[in-house]
């Protein structure tokens, strides 16, 4: 996760307008995400965002990702409060990597998304998140 947050402050840091909505739909979740026992709310900002960025979170087979974090959200977690901030805070990190994405795209990450795209084994999935989060970080 400390990848992500260094990825996180360089996005912010840079004030590129290419990434500025997604900063902005960014602190958005982070306001659902303390709102307190407002569930509804929650789902409706986690519904709106997954289908605003639908297409980009399709590049990085979020999905797989989803899948994942649900299974064990319905088996490890008993409160819809922390099962959907936990939610909220899985596609928050799929939004600064679309965001470090979208500023730092290079023939290196389009050849890590070419992979993801048709990979199956989350374990792979994370293992070239990971290669692009580096990617993203060591060319900024």
């Amino acid at each position: 996760m400390e990848k992500v947050e260094i990825l996180f402050e360089k996005i912010k840091n840079l004030k590129d307008e290419k990434v500025n909505d997604i900063l902005k739909d960014i602190l958005i979740i982070d306001g659902a995400i303390v709102q307190e026992e407002n569930t509804e709310y929650k789902k409706n900002t986690n519904m709106i965002m997954e289908e605003k960025y639908k297409d980009e979170l399709d590049k990085i087979n979020y999905s797989i990702v989803k899948n994942i974090v649900d299974v064990k959200l319905s088996k490890y977690v008993e409160s819809k409060e922390k099962d959907i901030n936990t939610t909220l805070g899985n596609l928050k990190v799929a939004l600064i990597r679309i965001a470090g994405i979208r500023l730092f795209n290079n023939e290196k990450i389009s050849e890590l998304l070419h992979k993801i795209k048709n990979e199956i084994d989350p374990k792979m999935v994370y293992k070239l998140y990971s290669e692009i989060d580096d990617e993203i970080i060591n060319n900024t």
